[in-house]
Parts: structure tokens; sequence; C-alpha cells
């Protein structure tokens, strides 16, 4: 990532009141639309050229005080089914971290801060790496970023070959706000003495706390990794939650490997599954693909009116059933582009499969958006139109318009253990 330190100012940020005050001052003195940012807007979600499409969940649904339940572990069965993912599945595969994990106190956190135009705010720290990009007064209404006497205890670790879910409690005297969570940035993942994602680009969830009892928050956080060539087993998984930093070591789940390597191509769209995790909990799909140049995925520059104002973009959606007929949900993708026309990632089924299917059938397609700008421009950087354009009433006054396509490039059976 570019080093962004000498085009930034640099304020130090010992305390939550601290920083919403100085926010509050900028604000109050009409300096908002005097700071811009020179950083894509569509490098914001992930770092290098990864884009992580469908990450479910900040937070979580906790159905009620639950005093009775052990702190220390048990907690992915905790979170109500109804609302989002059901962690239950999780509880049976984990491994309590809680005696190795090594959690230090970063008592100097020192953070970026950028107003930005329309209400929105980037936060880098002093590695230069966003973490946080989103609406000014979301952010000053739940981020926790004083710390000063709260307590971190990790508890439980799975790691599925792609994502690690992990389980933290926080004990405080402060009543925490709803929808409060922490900032986590600065991965880091170690094997063999060699960090993976250094050149790569990740996604995060730290998860909304949830207070289930006096003094006393839960979350469940997860780190959605890039796709490896080759299956990680062992790794130590290096962190910044708050301003706590987190060595944690983490160890794979028992999977079934499955190698596929099947092609399937319809028109110029190109698709191969090359491998497929099964494991308790779901799975994970990896998979390489091509499409022509032309539909390549579309920078910022296009929807700023600074390119042809005609212009297309393909992503990949995926579809998963198995020969019983049951339909699975996935949870994250992610997407590595290489020369704008190959791509290479994974997909996540983000639950068990039924025990009885032998047959995994995964359909792949491609969604293609074909834009036409007319004369709208979106000077502001703030993407308030965005992948929203559709339903834009300046685009489209402007005489811009959006045409939405599906191709199916086709089906592979992957037989189930």
């Amino acid at each position: 990532m570019k080093d962004l330190k000498n085009e930034k100012v640099f304020i130090e940020i010992p305390s939550e009141l601290e920083v919403k005050q100085e926010i509050k001052s900028i604000v109050d003195r009409g300096l908002v639309k005097d700071v811009k940012s020179n950083v894509k807007r569509n490098t914001l979600v992930a770092a290098a050229a990864v884009i992580f499409v469908s990450l479910f969940a900040l937070g979580f649904a906790f159905p009620g005080y639950a005093s009775q339940i052990p702190l220390i572990g048990g907690i992915f069965g905790m979170f109500d089914a109804h609302h989002h993912r059901d962690y239950s599945a999780l509880q049976g595969v984990a491994h309590d971290v809680s005696d190795v994990v090594n959690i230090v106190e970063l008592l100097d956190a020192n953070l970026t801060v950028n107003i930005l135009e329309d209400g929105l705010i980037e936060i880098i720290n002093e590695r230069g790496d966003i973490v946080k990009s989103g609406d000014l007064q979301d952010w000053i209404d739940s981020v926790i970023l004083d710390t000063e006497g709260m307590l971190l205890t990790i508890n439980d670790v799975v790691f599925d070959g792609q994502n690690v879910y992990f389980t933290y409690h926080i004990t405080t005297e402060r009543m925490l706000s709803e929808n409060s969570f922490f900032e986590m940035s600065a991965i880091e993942l170690w094997v063999d003495g060699v960090n993976v994602i250094d050149s790569e680009g990740f996604g995060v969830s730290p998860g909304i706390l949830q207070r289930i009892s006096e003094n006393n928050y839960i979350a469940v956080a997860t780190i959605f990794l890039p796709a490896f060539s080759e299956i990680v087993e062992y790794a130590d998984l290096y962190f910044t939650l708050g301003t706590w930093q987190v060595e944690l070591p983490i160890e794979l789940t028992e999977v079934e490997v499955i190698e596929v390597n099947e092609t399937i191509n319809y028109e110029l769209f190109e698709a191969t599954v090359t491998r497929v995790l099964i494991s308790q909990i779901g799975g994970v799909i990896y998979y390489h693909y091509s499409m022509p140049i032309e539909y390549g995925w579309l920078e910022w520059e296009f929807f700023r009116g600074l390119l042809d104002p005609r212009g297309s973009q393909a992503t990949l959606q995926p579809n998963f059933r198995d020969d019983l007929g049951n339909e699975y949900d996935w949870e994250s993708l992610t997407t590595s582009w290489d020369g704008g026309s190959h791509a290479r990632g994974s997909i996540t089924i983000r639950e068990p499969l039924h025990p009885e299917a032998s047959e995994l059938i995964i359909t792949l397609l491609m969604d293609i958006n074909d834009w036409y700008l007319g004369d709208w421009r979106d000077p502001s950087d703030s993407g308030v139109c965005g992948v929203s354009l559709h339903d834009c009433e300046e685009f489209r006054a402007a005489g811009g318009s959006a045409e939405h396509r599906q191709v199916i490039i086709g089906e592979i059976i992957v037989p189930l253990p």
C-alpha cells in the first residue's frame, strides 16, 4: 500500500472522548469539505486488488442475558440464528486458545483521521493501513477507541482453511453503547517464517459487542483470508483489535480435501473449480476464471467521468445445492484480479452440508452490468450512487442508463465423501 504519512494530517488519539471532540470541532468549523482523500474509493474495502463480496455481519443478535452460560467457552453457541449465521456448529470444532493467546495493550495507539466530504471518514494507522472508512456519525456513535480499564479475553478459534472465526469476552465497568465495536487491522498470517498475506488483501468483521450481564460483553469476529494455492494447516495469526495487539496460533479444523480441477465455459467466459474443502461447519470452494477484457472491474475514475462514459462489469455469482435438493447460502466470495480479465479466489458455504447428500452441485454464473453515464458525473468521490446507479435519480435524469443480465457458465458436480 502506498505510504500516506507525508500526505495526511497526523493526529495522536489517546482517548475516545478527545477524538470525538476533535472531529466535532472540525465539523463545527466547516472544514469538512476542505479535507479530501486521494485514495481511490474502490480501494477502501480491501487491500491490494482483492474484493470481498457479501461479508455478512459486523453484528449478531443475542436472545437475552445468559448469566447461567459460562463465559469461557461456548460463545459460538450463544448467538441467535434467526438474525444471522448459526454459529453453534462452530462450537463443536472450536479450539480453546485462552491459555496460548498473547495479548498486549498498546498504550499509545496513533491513528490518522481524515474527514472526507459528505460526512464520510477515513482512519489510517501508523503502518498506513486503512482501518476504517464510512459514515462519520456511525463511527462516532459506535467505535471504541478508549479501552482503559477494559480486559480482553479471546476464547475459542475455528479455522476452516479460508476463514478464521474467534470469540472474545470484554470485562469493563463502563456501560458500552448499543452496536459498539472495536477497529480491527494490521492482519498478518505467518506460515514457516513467512507472512503469507504480506502482499494480499483480507477482510475483517470485528463483531458487535453484546452485553450478557453487568460488566460483561461478548462478540464473534471473522477474518476473511485471501485464497492460497496451498492448504494452510498451522499458522500464527497477528492482528490489532482496538488497542490490543494479539498473537494467536491457529490450526486447521478437520476437513475433507477434494481435488476437482474441472473447467466449464460459455461464450467467452471460462471458470475452473480447482479444490473443495468440506468440514462439519460447511465448505470452501476454490476457483479461477477468465472473461473478455471489456468486462473487467470498473475503476472509480469511470464513475467520475474521467474515462469513456460506457463501461461493463461482470462479477461471479455462485449457487450451491446438493443431490437431495437442499440449497446452501454462501458467506464470502474473495476475488484477486490478475490483469483485469483473469481472477482467482474462494467462496465459503456457511452451513453444514446435509449428512445424506452424495453430491454438491456448483452453478457458476456472471452478473453483468452495462453502464452508460450520459452527462452524469460523481464529483464528490462519495459513492452516493455507486453500485446503486439503477436507483439514482440524478443518474437517470442526466441520460444515464444501466442494464443488467446474467450469463450461466455451467454446472460442476462434486462427489461428496
